[in-house]
């Protein structure tokens, strides 16, 4: 019989304090987000409870519950806590290795959002742990993107883990939200060209053809494992065959962008956006260190039409996409950070508490054929989150009415790549990207 358990747990000593989010919290937007990690072994429930309220105590935030007053947005970090669930199912255990996804219905069972319903006092972060019948477990962790971003999530669970095996506390870095204003100094106010301003007008319908057809989106997932010295020989070979100095981030995006535009049924002139999500922890210069609790992400985008994906090689794709979007400055991240700063103060947010466009308009765009979002996650898969062992897979929680792939590192040296999109289009996204690859690591190498 399944059985579900659920129990608020709340840092062993609570803060009775606010935290103001800022204009980068508010930027992506309060949508729910998180991650499912599996394990072998199961772990024991009641000291991941204590674990749990430790942890709670060195990040509060992950204990808070929403707050509003006209414009000003915050996190009350005193009584609301967490919610912890487990949930001991029926069914056996999945089959971590499998190229499909995991994520099923049941591993988020009755409880499955995160809330951020302003003044509630509600908890908005959930973890559940599952347990399955003959063996292994899997970690639910839901939260809001506003409330914490996914490296904030990992250092996060790395304090929760340690906590669990009676480790040593890393010093935590007091970095507050408030500071993020500071970066922006910038005097005209203007974003920079490559922040994106979407509408957002809630008359504006989605683009979706199969919406204005009465059509449900039949979404799904797969998982492709590449080796890390297979994407090392394509990447040098772009290098060479561009004479431009690449990076492996264009030389993934061009291979994500090439699969998406392969694999979708769409015209040649038709325009495809490619999103990209951004890590401002990545900018030295910006001094935001790497425990920041909070949001450090900006969205850039590129586009190219149909015909040109199909049509141009890996190396001028990456080219293409380098050329659009090209390194982010500290100078371009303060100047966005400004002008979101400016739209915060100036009320330009909705009645949700989102702004009324920015990159939030971008996963409208990704519900069909015309968009995909690319979140590079390389950082989050190898760190050290255990508890009675580490976590043999883990993959991103995002709706199927977006189109993503999340790049991740895995502890044996291969890189996944976890696309959701259209259930057809799985199959022929994961054969191009094997066989680009099989192409590409056969040229000559780079001496």
């Amino acid at each position: 019989m399944d059985q579900l358990e659920l129990s608020i747990v709340k840092a062993w000593e609570p803060r009775n304090e606010y935290i103001p989010l800022s204009p980068l919290d508010i930027y992506l937007g309060h949508y729910a987000t998180g991650g499912v990690h599996f394990f072998t072994e199961v772990p024991d429930t009641e000291r991941m409870k204590q674990a749990l309220a430790v942890a709670l105590g060195r990040h509060p935030s992950f204990g808070a519950c929403m707050v509003r007053e006209s414009n000003n947005i915050a996190l009350y970090c005193g009584e609301p806590g967490t919610k912890f669930s487990v949930y001991r199912s029926a069914a056996n255990c999945p089959d971590f290795w499998s190229s499909h996804s995991l994520i099923e219905p049941e591993l988020l069972a009755e409880t499955n959002s995160a809330s951020y319903t302003f003044n509630c006092g509600e908890p908005i972060s959930h973890f559940r742990l599952v347990i399955f019948k003959d063996r292994g477990c899997a970690l639910v962790i839901q939260h809001v993107h506003s409330q914490a971003d996914g490296a904030a999530v990992i250092h996060f669970l790395q304090t929760w883990s340690k906590a669990y095996r009676g480790q040593l506390l890393a010093p935590h870095t007091a970095y507050s939200r408030a500071q993020i204003l500071r970066l922006a100094t910038a005097s005209g106010l203007k974003p920079s060209a490559k922040l994106n301003i979407v509408s957002m007008d809630r008359d504006t319908p989605v683009r979706d053809s199969r919406r204005d057809s009465g059509e449900p989106r039949d979404g799904g997932a797969i998982r492709i494992d590449v080796a890390q010295a297979t994407l090392d020989a394509a990447l040098r070979n772009c290098r060479l065959a561009s004479r431009a100095r690449l990076t492996v981030s264009d030389m993934l995006h061009a291979l994500i962008w090439k699969c998406f535009g392969l694999s979708q049924n769409c015209a040649a002139e038709q325009s495809n956006q490619l999103y990209t999500l951004f890590d401002l922890r990545g900018i030295k210069a910006l001094g935001i260190p790497q425990d920041y609790e909070g949001s450090a992400v900006l969205g850039r985008f590129a586009a190219a039409t149909y015909g040109d994906i199909r049509a141009l090689e890996l190396p001028l794709l990456a080219a293409l996409f380098r050329q659009q979007v090209k390194p982010l400055t500290a100078a371009e991240a303060c100047e966005d950070i400004s002008y979101l700063a400016s739209e915060y103060a100036s009320g330009r947010i909705n009645e949700n508490g989102n702004y009324s466009n920015f990159v939030i308009g971008a996963w409208r765009d990704c519900r069909d054929e015309r968009g995909l979002v690319v979140n590079d996650l390389c950082t989050l898969a190898n760190a050290d989150i255990a508890f009675e062992d580490r976590s043999a897979r883990i993959e991103t929680l995002v709706s199927n009415e977006v189109n993503m792939v999340s790049i991740y590192r895995n502890d044996d040296g291969t890189i996944t790549f976890h696309y959701v999109g259209e259930r057809s289009t799985l199959p022929i996204f994961a054969h191009h990207l094997k066989l680009l690859l099989r192409e590409k690591s056969c040229l000559p190498k780079l001496p």
